[in-house]
This record gives structure tokens, C-alpha cells and sequence, in this order.
């Protein structure tokens, strides 16, 4: 069965580390290329080691050794929250750690061993905790930006390890472009729903502001999930201010967003039924 074929397996801290103290694992990453490479990394303050590497983690007795690293290539000795193995390059790992971002490339100087090149990659950003690194593709599948989720200055992305076009745009679309509603600076339709919060004994009427006469517009409703709740026809749509009836009796109670789109412009609104 597909169950039988998973590999499972329970590792104690000491297994890993090769002391007794009780520390936080803070987070697992298997090499996608080879999942005998496993990096394991910890928290917790007042220890020299953080970051610990198997190259035999399938098999019955897994070997770590440290990656802190030596001299001047060393990791600080700090707790090391998230990790990543580079996708494009198994030898670079980055990790979100107690003082940014540190970066760890493999040298290897035998059959199985390595030299650990840890270097600073916090420009831009500064000595801040990084809880949360991913690596996600962007466009297409390989062109990978890197993401990071700090204490205090949000979320941020980098493309410094991303292929550069033309083989990835990392371009950003415009808001509303793919998503959500488009923005403009042109005079505006507008939307609103009359009362706001509905009941169930009122009846809803949707205030549409056409600035243009329109072909054809429409009034969609979805849930704050997603889900498409109703598709209402505006009958007549000529510029100026109308007032329209909205069978809100067949939704249920809850929070919902009213999309006007008219002459590929679309404008929102909220309303609450209650």
C-alpha cells in the first residue's frame, strides 16, 4: 500500500544534537533531490550548535554533525527559526535566524564531508528576527523568489537567487490585473446597498452610479469565502443614479461583497445580512 512505502521514522534532540538538554526543534527540510539530506535546526539560547545535517537520514541510524561552521565562516551561535535548501542549488541553504537572514553554502572537501560557508544577507533589511523563509515559484514552474516573514517589518521577497529574465519575470502584477478589483484614477461607477446591515423583514435595494452609459452591466455577490452567491442584470444601464431591488432573502446570514462591472470597470462594496 502507499502508507507501507512512507519511510517513517522518530528521532529524539539527543539523536540529532548528541546531547541530553531538552531544546525546541525549530523547524525539518529534506532535500528535494535527495531525501538522504535532511538539515535539522534549533532554538532556544545558550548553545554553540543550531543548525545539523544528516546525508544518511533513511537510514536506520542517522549520523548528524553540526553546520555551524568555523572561524570567520561560522553562524553566530543564536536560534535559527526556519530553513531552506536553495530548489536551484542543493548546496545553498538560507536560514531565517535570531539576527535576519544567513546564507550557508556546501564546500565539499572529501567524499562525505564539507566546510560550511555561512555568510550575512540582511541588506535592506537589517539585524531583525526571521521566523518564516519559503522558496515559491513565481509565473512558472523554476523561477523561484525567495520569501521571508519577520518580527516588525512584515513580509518581504527577494529575487537575488531567481533566474533572470528572459527566463523568469518576476514582475509583480498591478492590482486587479489578475485578482481582486482594479483601481483607476478615471471617474468612477460606485455601488452601495441600502440598508446595510439587511435583514430578513427589509427589503435590499443596490444604489448603482454609472458614470458612462453601458452596453451591459452586471451585479455579482460573493461570500468573504469566495463563493459566488448571485449574478443580478442591471436592466437599464444609462449614466446617472438608479435603484435596484436585490433578492437578498435567499442568502444566509453572514458578510458579503457586491461587485458593479460595467464597461470593464468594477467597483465594490460590502454589506451584511443579518
Amino acid at each position: 500500500s502507499s502508507e507501507s512505502a512512507v519511510n517513517k521514522k522518530v528521532l529524539s534532540v539527543a539523536e540529532i544534537t548528541g546531547s541530553s538538554n531538552s531544546r525546541y526543534v525549530t523547524s525539518v527540510t529534506v532535500d528535494a533531490s535527495n531525501p538522504q539530506n535532511m538539515v535539522v535546526t534549533m532554538g532556544n539560547y545558550g548553545f554553540a550548535n543550531y543548525v545539523f545535517r544528516s546525508a544518511n537520514a533513511l537510514s536506520n541510524s542517522p549520523v548528524f554533525t553540526t553546520m555551524q561552521g568555523t572561524g570567520v565562516n561560522a553562524l553566530p551561535a543564536m536560534p535559527v527559526y526556519d530553513l531552506i535548501i536553495d530548489a536551484d542549488n542543493p548546496n545553498r541553504l538560507l536560514a531565517g535566524t535570531d539576527l535576519g537572514v544567513w546564507m550557508c553554502e556546501l564546500v565539499q572537501t572529501g567524499v562525505a564531508t564539507f566546510d560550511y560557508i555561512w555568510s550575512e544577507q540582511n541588506e535592506d533589511i537589517g539585524r531583525i528576527p526571521v521566523f518564516r523563509i519559503r522558496q515559491e515559484p513565481i509565473g512558472q514552474f523554476g523561477c523561484n523568489v525567495l520569501y521571508i516573514g519577520t518580527h516588525g517589518k512584515g513580509m518581504m521577497r527577494s529575487t537575488t537567487f531567481t533566474f533572470p529574465p528572459p527566463s523568469c519575470n518576476t514582475t509583480l502584477p498591478e492590482w486587479g490585473s489578475a485578482v481582486g478589483i482594479q483601481e483607476t484614477t478615471a471617474v468612477e461607477n460606485e455601488i452601495a446597498v441600502y440598508p446595510n446591515p439587511v435583514t430578513a423583514q427589509t427589503q435590499a435595494f443596490a444604489k448603482v452610479n454609472l458614470a458612462h452609459a453601458a452596453s451591459t452591466a452586471t451585479i455579482s455577490v460573493y461570500s468573504v469565502t469566495g463563493q459566488l452567491a448571485m449574478v443580478q442584470n442591471v436592466e437599464t444601464a444609462v449614466a446617472g443614479t438608479q435603484y435596484l431591488s436585490v433578492n437578498t432573502a435567499q442568502l444566509a446570514k453572514g458578510l458579503y461583497v457586491m461587485i458593479l462591472e460595467a464597461k470593464g470597470q468594477k467597483s465594490v462594496c460590502r454589506f451584511l445580512v443579518q
